[in-house]
C-alpha cells in the first residue's frame, strides 16, 4: 500500500510540473504581441473626430476600438460615466458619434468564479500542505516510538 501512495504522490507531482510548464510555454508562444496597444481616451476622441473610428465595443471599463486603417486599439472609461457622456466632454458632436458603432457587451460571468479561485486557491493549498505535514508527522512520532521492537508474529 506505500508503494501506491507513493506513486499517487509521485504522480501528482509530475502532473503539477507538466501543467506549470506548459503554462509557461503558452505564455512564452503567445507572446506580449497578441493585445492591442493602449491610447488614451483624448486621443480616441480625436480619432473620432477624424471619422477613423468604425466601431467601439464596450466590455465593462475597457474599450475595444476598430479604426478605418491601422491596428485595433483598446482604451479605458470611468466607472461611473457612460461613454456618451464622456465623449461629449471632449467636443464630439452627436454627428459624429452616429458614424460610429457602438455596441455593448455583456460581462463574464467566469470573472467572478476566477477572482474567487485566486483568492481561495492559496489557503487550499497551504492547508493541504499542513495537512501533509501533520500526517508524515504523526507516522514518523508512531515509528519514533516502536523503536526496538521487534515486528516479528506469532
Amino acid at each position: 500500500m506505500k508503494l501506491n501512495s507513493r506513486l499517487v504522490r509521485n504522480g501528482l507531482l509530475w502532473l503539477v510540473v507538466i501543467v506549470l510548464a506548459l503554462m509557461v510555454l503558452f505564455n512564452i508562444v503567445q507572446g506580449p504581441d497578441s493585445k492591442p496597444s493602449f491610447v488614451p481616451l483624448s486621443a480616441m476622441a480625436q480619432e473620432i473626430k477624424d471619422g477613423n473610428v468604425t466601431k467601439i465595443l464596450i466590455q465593462e471599463n475597457q474599450l475595444r476600438i476598430t479604426r478605418r486603417s491601422g491596428p485595433e486599439v483598446m482604451s479605458r472609461k470611468e466607472d461611473t460615466i457612460g461613454l456618451i457622456d464622456e465623449l461629449k466632454s471632449f467636443d464630439i458632436t452627436p454627428d459624429q458619434l452616429s458614424k460610429v458603432d457602438i455596441q455593448v457587451d455583456k460581462p463574464n460571468q467566469f470573472n467572478n468564479w476566477i477572482g474567487l479561485l485566486t483568492s481561495f486557491l492559496p489557503l487550499v493549498v497551504f492547508g493541504a500542505l499542513l495537512l501533509f505535514m501533520l500526517r508524515q508527522a504523526q507516522s514518523g512520532n508512531n515509528q519514533a516510538m516502536s523503536f526496538g521492537r521487534s515486528r516479528a508474529r506469532l
